[in-house]
């Protein structure tokens, strides 16, 4: 008996809720991001020295940076417009978020809003060695962010840059990526 009065007033206020339309009409939806989202991209992951060296294969553009560097943040738009000329698959970001401590996490969040906030699509490869073995691993004589590498398809280095990238690199990359 009680159900069946429950039920009913449940009915009287499905009523006047579908007739005063308080439920969202179709078409009326607008787009939600998810409440608990995770910012971190698959295009962002942590590595160690000897993952990285098999991402390097594919990579003909390879850009060393942190989101601590000003002045590395500053030239993702140059790295942007590189890859809307040669594509993002020809390309990998190498950041050093950890060398300068701090959660795995932050890193991986700080990276992903990073590149994605300038339209950036290659794959990021967040360090997790210790600084002192990622340069020997890759015997970097320079350990400055930023620094841009362009490769042949046989590993050969046909372009290096210490330091921000200029417009006119641009050019000179995509000649570089694209010639061959």
């Amino acid at each position: 008996m009680i159900q069946q009065k429950v039920r009913n007033v449940l009915r009287r206020i499905a009523k006047r809720v579908e007739k005063n339309h308080l439920f969202e009409q179709q078409g009326e939806r607008s787009v939600q991001p998810p409440i608990f989202h995770d910012s971190t991209s698959k295009r962002v992951q942590p590595m160690k020295a000897s993952e990285i060296e098999e991402r390097l294969l594919s990579a003909r553009v390879v850009n060393h940076w942190a989101t601590w560097c000003a002045p590395c943040v500053e030239e993702l738009d140059i790295l942007a417009s590189i890859q809307s000329h040669i594509g993002a698959e020809k390309m990998l970001g190498i950041n050093w978020d950890l060398f300068q401590g701090g959660p795995l996490s932050e890193a991986l969040n700080e990276v992903t809003t990073a590149a994605s906030g300038e339209g950036i699509e290659y794959d990021h490869c967040v360090v997790t060695d210790e600084p002192e073995q990622f340069f020997a691993h890759f015997d970097l004589e320079e350990q400055l962010v930023p620094q841009t590498f362009v490769y042949s398809p046989t590993f050969e280095v046909l372009f290096h840059r210490v330091g921000v990238l200029t417009q006119e690199d641009i050019a000179a990359i995509v000649e570089l990526v694209q010639g061959e």
